[in-house]
């Protein structure tokens, strides 16, 4: 992305603009405050270090020395957001949105069918922190447990003793024997038994 920076913005401050946009992947950077005079550096430079951190310490590289700066930035980036205030437990409304990275907490998602793990306000940021994909069985549920070798094939009734999504380990109640075993949800009513 290309940066669109005011003409009246420093040359050191265009810079750390440029740099940090292409570092983050940003929509805009904005320097609150950059740490040091703009008068106190001429010619060529370059930026070093992780600009998305919170408070990132930057090294300014010049033709005669080599700063460590603290600059403050207000970066933000596009991703999924909350389209409205949402319950813990409830299903996700989402839209793409922007939000300031430092309130970013974990990993942002992609779409997808989601479910609020804590309240959420219309335009927080959705991340693994905060949403969750829907179970597709529940603790409880019946299921048809099967276990393949070869050609053959066995299956027997059983029950769910835990929460599961398809392709996770779950523990399982074989009704038959009562002794309980732990599979891979296949789907929301079978469990394969390794």
């Amino acid at each position: 992305m290309v940066p669109v920076i005011p003409p009246d913005v420093p040359a050191i401050e265009q810079s750390l603009i440029a740099y940090a946009t292409e570092s983050c992947d940003a929509e805009s950077v904005r320097v609150t405050w950059l740490g040091i005079g703009t008068d106190k550096v001429q010619g060529r430079h370059h930026w070093e270090g992780d600009p998305c951190r919170a408070n990132p310490a930057l090294r300014l590289v010049t033709e005669t020395a080599r700063l460590t700066i603290r600059p403050r930035l207000e970066i933000m980036v596009e991703l999924l957001v909350a389209e409205t205030d949402v319950a813990a437990g409830d299903p996700v409304s989402w839209t793409v949105g922007q939000a300031s990275l430092g309130s970013v907490i974990g990993d942002p998602v992609t779409s997808g069918d989601w479910i609020a793990r804590i309240h959420l306000d219309k335009g927080d940021p959705l991340t693994a922190a905060v949403v969750t994909l829907p179970l597709d069985a529940h603790a409880g549920s019946e299921v048809t447990l099967w276990v393949s070798r070869g050609a053959l094939r066995i299956s027997a009734s059983g029950k769910l003793l835990t929460d599961g999504r398809v392709g996770q380990t779950v523990r399982v109640s074989n009704l038959a024997t009562g002794k309980p075993v732990s599979g891979t949800l296949v789907d929301s009513a079978n469990v394969e038994i390794r």
